[in-house]
């Protein structure tokens, strides 16, 4: 019996993850939303072409969670799921640390080619690099969401979730009101730190075994921290 209902077993598990990696993404969508509610159209179409390359640094981050994250649902033991989660971390911040170098290199050499003349350039590349440590943030949260739910855990990973959203939406209306449209890249960023946080946290009370190692600690600070800096030196 246990090894008829095994692959099904692991195969609601992974199916599980799809609609909250599906929403975390869709939180740019949310973003879109209120820019052009609270800066009308010129601060939408603007947003619209800086969420394309947030999105793409997102989206590949989500991409890799998905289909390295649905394999690790197969583990057989909690020291075999924190193995493989540990690794694939590994591997996703440091894919995600090379494409933000490379939307850094684009927003710098090629955006004024690629954007419309008519098109604030500084303010679409600003919207775009506050928002680069997202994909680093929403890689973690995915990790440690597939370990809460190889555990059975589906409501933390839909609380973790639901309060990325949450503060991304909220810090986006409070940000654009008071900053304009390009902070939105911020708040998306806060809403997969706040996401990263909350998961981590109710894995760790579920289950302080699957920790990470020290390896996919470093990657992880070391992905964040270098995105950062590359923003910051950009703006010397």
């Amino acid at each position: 019996m246990d090894a008829q209902g095994r692959p099904l077993r692991i195969g609601l598990q992974a199916l599980g993850l799809v609609p909250h990696l599906v929403l975390a993404v869709a939180t740019l969508l949310l973003a879109r939303i209120i820019v052009g509610l609270v800066s009308g159209p010129i601060g939408l179409a603007g947003f619209q072409y800086a969420s394309l390359l947030i999105g793409g640094v997102t989206t590949i981050g989500a991409s890799l969670d998905a289909h390295w994250s649905v394999r690790a649902q197969a583990a057989t033991s909690e020291t075999e799921l924190r193995s493989l989660l540990n690794r694939n971390l590994v591997r996703i911040q440091a894919v995600l640390v090379a494409v933000a170098a490379g939307v850094v290199f684009f927003v710098f050499a090629l955006l004024p080619f690629w954007l419309p003349p008519t098109y604030d350039a500084d303010a679409v590349r600003g919207a775009v690099l506050v928002s680069l440590s997202a994909g680093s943030f929403q890689a973690l949260a995915d990790n440690r969401a597939a370990a809460l739910m190889w555990l059975g855990r589906s409501g933390a990973v839909s609380a973790g979730t639901s309060v990325g959203v949450i503060v991304a939406s909220g810090s986006c209306l409070l940000l654009v009101t008071a900053f304009g449209w390009e902070s939105a890249g911020a708040a998306i960023a806060l809403g997969t730190a706040s996401r990263a946080l909350i998961t981590s946290l109710l894995l760790r009370r579920a289950e302080p075994a699957l920790g990470l190692d020290r390896p996919a600690m470093v990657a992880s600070t070391a992905a964040v921290g270098l995105v950062l800096m590359a923003v910051l030196l950009t703006q010397i």
